[in-house]
């Protein structure tokens, strides 16, 4: 088990246009303060009314690429058997520019997973899938085919994933089809060396709304249900549902990661204004931090099978074995006294060769015997285990709320102090 946390990278975008000179340029907006606090970093952005403050892993305001240590421990994670996840959620007027971000981080990220398992002893093999989000249907980038929610609910993103030879084609194709588009991109990592299976996502949520209130912009409009959806779970409110009690497939999707069972890192563009980063840094405040808690995903091989095949396979060579000696008899049975000596040996060889198999089959039978006890006991620590994952999660979401009630509590008093 590997335990980490949910991780945040903000990518702090200035509009040129608007920027005075300043020797510190963490300081051309005197509202927003962004300060180092021993590996995190602090970001506080202050008005007349409100006051919020985060902490987050990586910060920059150049590209998101220059704070690379957490993106590539995930990589690292994901060829080890794990499943990490980069959610990538935009804010502000410039789009061309944080999309533009966007593509070449998610470019480096592609390339840098290629360097790491091009060498001629990996015996991985790659397998991908790249669908377009939204509240109607899903389509998958690499074909025109689409799905419906209930589909995708149904079977998920990995029935759609094909193999691949190189991760350099999968960067070609999706800069065949970039647009700024919400997307979801699914590469496994079958690693037959190691006998584990790592899965990376790729969650692109473009320029989201989560809110009904609110004047979407109209890139947003077709993908505002899902994109509500998911910021009420991760609030801790109750699920968006529709009217047929069906949770959007994108919630779905990411509810282990933000539930702390996979590992979850937020990659965070906003540009410098109260109205675009408030949300942003709400977004952060209600995710990073979160434990998680991994297992490491092992190849299905299929060994009681195997086994099984090999004793059909003994078998087999006991009854040709057998055969060949009765064939042997057959002859020697015209032959002098002396030979017959040699029929007996043989005769009892056989009858050996009779109670190997006996055994053989007998221990075939307790074998399968124990393998479906072990299927059994194997349904029932799954049927435990998310009993107990659900209850952790409870138990999260009042721990949650007594915090919130706490901080609710505080404040009043602050209040009726002053």
């Amino acid at each position: 088990m590997n335990i980490s946390s949910t991780e945040a990278i903000v990518h702090l975008v200035r509009d040129e246009i608007n920027k005075v000179e300043d020797t510190n340029p963490i300081e051309q907006d005197r509202r927003l303060v962004v300060k180092p606090l021993d590996d995190l970093y602090e970001i506080s952005f202050n008005t007349d009314t409100l006051n919020i403050k985060v902490l987050v892993n990586g910060y920059c305001d150049k590209e998101m690429s220059s704070v690379w240590a957490q993106q590539e421990k995930a990589i690292d994670q994901v060829l080890d058997g794990y499943d990490a996840c980069m959610l990538y959620l935009s804010n502000g007027t410039n789009a061309k520019v944080i999309h533009q971000n966007r593509l070449n981080n998610q470019e480096l990220i592609l390339r840098t997973l290629q360097s790491k398992i091009n060498h001629p002893e990996n015996k991985i093999k790659l397998y991908y899938a790249h669908i377009g989000l939204n509240d109607n249907n899903y389509f998958d980038m690499r074909r025109d085919t689409t799905y419906t929610d209930e589909h995708m609910l149904e079977r998920g993103i990995g029935s759609l994933t094909r193999k691949i030879e190189d991760v350099g084609l999968i960067w070609f194709h999706m800069e065949r089809t970039s647009a700024e588009t919400p997307f979801m991109l699914n590469i496994r990592v079958s690693d037959e060396a190691k006998k584990t299976e790592g899965s990376l996502l790729l969650v692109d949520l473009a320029h989201p709304v989560f809110t009904f209130n609110s004047l979407a912009i109209d890139e947003a409009e077709e993908f505002r249900y899902s994109s509500v959806s998911l910021f009420c779970k991760i609030d801790n409110d109750d699920v968006i549902i529709d009217t047929e009690g069906l949770v959007p497939y994108l919630t779905k999707e990411m509810l282990p990661y933000v539930l702390g069972y996979k590992k979850l890192i937020e990659c965070i563009e906003s540009q410098v204004s109260f109205d675009k980063m408030k949300l942003c840094l709400n977004f952060i405040h209600n995710l990073r931090g979160t434990r998680t808690y991994m297992i490491r995903n092992l190849l299905k091989m299929d060994t009681n099978s195997r086994r099984i095949r090999d004793l059909q396979n003994e078998n087999s060579n006991l009854i040709l074995a057998y055969k060949q000696l009765k064939e042997e008899i057959k002859t020697e049975q015209s032959k002098t006294s002396r030979l017959i000596e040699h029929i007996q040996y043989n005769k009892e060889i056989i009858k050996q060769i009779h109670t190997s198999l006996n055994e053989a089959h007998k221990k075939m039978e307790e074998k399968e015997h124990i393998i479906k006890i072990r299927e059994e006991e194997l349904e029932d620590l799954k049927t435990k285990n998310e009993k107990l994952r659900i209850a952790l999660a409870k138990d999260r979401h009042v721990i949650f709320t007594i915090k919130r009630a706490v901080e609710e509590v505080k404040k009043l008093r602050n209040e009726h102090k002053v």
